[in-house]
């Protein structure tokens, strides 16, 4: 798989600073789709779409670089050393870098900053969007990231970093699959009723991510999902799986078709309905 971010993830994760991120988004979700076709492990389905190319780095931020603030410190620290810019009007928890590369021309390097919504026991403060205010470092908040922590997969990725420099046994986290088909179904849901440009990219996500599920991450998640099944953000992501995909002509079916997937497979809906222990309401 080529891919242009791979020197600048490498960069950051390879850096003391930023021990305590776990990588979603379009670049995680490519790292685990070519992770788990290299591995040869068994999938629950066979044939699926390629992930889409990004120029963003969508980080989740641990808790404790707000419960420790001089990590959080640390890492907005080495972003600036980096090159990395604050973004206007998302200075916190956005930063942008413009690279050269040469006859390829410029390319703008983004990262966003996300956390998950903060336990009141926690002591994180939480001011509009924004996890984590009182140091120049933010997170988005992101109510579905409530299992954030939960299991989350490390991948190992090999390749030089921007300077040129080979790596050694480098990895990232990204999240586990109950966990990201929760952020996914949300995002999907938010495109169907707000209309977002762009955010019809989420449906086909959650059909990747799906699809990638082995028999070990679908008993995984079925736990997830009795354990958290109560969790008021799990059930409003239970509520919108069920419109945007529980028969063929619902919207996200209908709009993973326009996608270009030929035919939804079966194993698609009882994937779906296994991880996120979903059952059928009665009208």
């Amino acid at each position: 798989m080529s891919e242009p971010l791979l020197p600048y993830l490498l960069d950051i994760v390879t850096a003391p600073e930023a021990k305590e991120l776990i990588l979603a988004g379009g670049l995680g979700l490519r790292l685990k789709q070519a992770f788990r076709k290299a591995s040869g492990h068994r999938s629950l389905i066979s044939a699926y779409p390629e992930s889409r190319a990004t120029q963003d780095m969508d980080f989740f931020l641990l808790l404790s670089m707000f419960i420790e603030p001089a990590k959080g410190i640390a890492f907005r620290h080495f972003l600036v050393r980096e090159g990395y810019a604050p973004a206007e009007g998302a200075k916190h928890f956005h930063f942008v870098k413009r690279v050269d590369r040469g006859v390829l021309g410029t390319m703008e390097v983004k990262v966003d900053l996300l956390a998950r919504q903060p336990l009141v026991d926690e002591s994180v403060k939480v001011n509009g969007p924004r996890v984590g205010s009182g140091i120049d470092l933010h997170g988005r908040v992101t109510p579905e990231a409530f299992s954030l922590e939960e299991e989350p997969l490390r991948i190992p990725i090999v390749g030089s970093k921007s300077d040129g420099t080979a790596t050694k046994e480098a990895s990232v986290l990204v999240p586990h699959a109950f966990t990201w088909l929760n952020l996914k179904i949300q995002a999907a849901h938010d495109w169907l009723k707000n209309n977002k440009p762009g955010g019809q990219k989420h449906v086909l996500d959650v059909y990747i991510l799906t699809a990638m599920l082995t028999p070990e991450e679908l008993d995984q998640s079925a736990r997830l999902g009795i354990k958290y099944q109560e969790h008021p953000q799990a059930q409003a992501v239970r509520d919108a799986c069920r419109e945007l995909f529980e028969s063929d002509d619902s919207p996200g079916c209908v709009e993973i078709i326009r996608q270009g997937v030929p035919v939804i497979d079966g194993a698609f809906f009882e994937g779906l309905q296994h991880a996120l222990c979903l059952v059928h309401k009665s009208p």
